[in-house]
């Protein structure tokens, strides 16, 4: 009598333990359905800058054109994009819609890292670049070089705000034919967007539109539209 009621009580135990088992299961997966897919881990970000300067076609230049624009540079001061990068852009060119007849590196200038377009061609062509690489930092990151800030903020102290603007340079130099019509600086930077398990990084937004005439080439201030998102869009 004894052996069958331990024998019971051993199988009740063993059903409650399933019967637990499979609430506790089934409430998980529900939770974990209820989670927002910024919740995924192990998404790498991605940098992306978008690179459109129009008004250069039909321009004639006399010797060589190089033209600076701001660098994406994370807060700590190196450049978002890797030389390895740099190197595959000018090694195939196509890939990343640069034209061939021009190079792109990133160069010292009077106001620090800059990257730089050149080409010696004497009949000038629009840029229509696109640079992507994976993202490698989980950290902010602004168009560089800052000009100025309002209100006097660090650039530290200025990307903890969501949105605002702040200038830039952009910069184009060589000796050029008579040419009446400005260049178009389209530039668009974003960036960001890493996960890990129970956060996602932000996406950082930067960009600038800036027109310049033949009259007043060499560095031009250009105002930077910034902005943290969590879309792409």
């Amino acid at each position: 009598m004894t052996d069958k009621s331990e024998k019971n009580k051993f199988g009740l135990k063993e059903i409650l333990f399933v019967a637990t088992v499979v609430i506790v299961g089934f409430f998980l997966l529900l939770f974990a359905s209820c989670i927002p897919a910024w919740l995924v881990s192990g998404s790498v970000g991605n940098n992306n800058y978008f690179i459109t300067i129009s008004g250069l076609d039909s321009v004639k230049a006399n010797g060589e054109t190089t033209i600076m624009i701001p660098l994406p540079v994370y807060i700590d001061g190196e450049s978002v994009f890797s030389e390895s990068l740099l190197k595959r852009v000018n090694n195939e060119p196509d890939v990343y819609r640069l034209n061939p007849d021009w190079n792109l590196s990133i160069e010292n200038t009077a106001y620090g890292e800059m990257m730089i377009l050149r080409t010696a061609k004497s009949e000038l062509s629009d840029l229509d670049v696109r640079l992507a690489e994976f993202d490698r930092k989980f950290i902010p990151r602004l168009l560089m070089p800052v000009i100025n800030i309002p209100g006097d903020l660090t650039p530290e102290e200025f990307t903890k705000k969501e949105s605002g603007t702040y200038e830039s340079c952009v910069n184009i130099n060589g000796s050029f034919s008579p040419f009446d019509e400005p260049i178009m600086f389209n530039l668009q930077y974003v960036g960001g967007g890493n996960k890990e398990f129970m956060f996602i990084e932000p996406i950082w937004k930067s960009s600038i539109r800036k027109s310049v005439s033949f009259e007043n080439i060499g560095y031009s201030n250009a105002s930077v539209n910034y902005l943290i998102s969590d879309s792409w869009d």
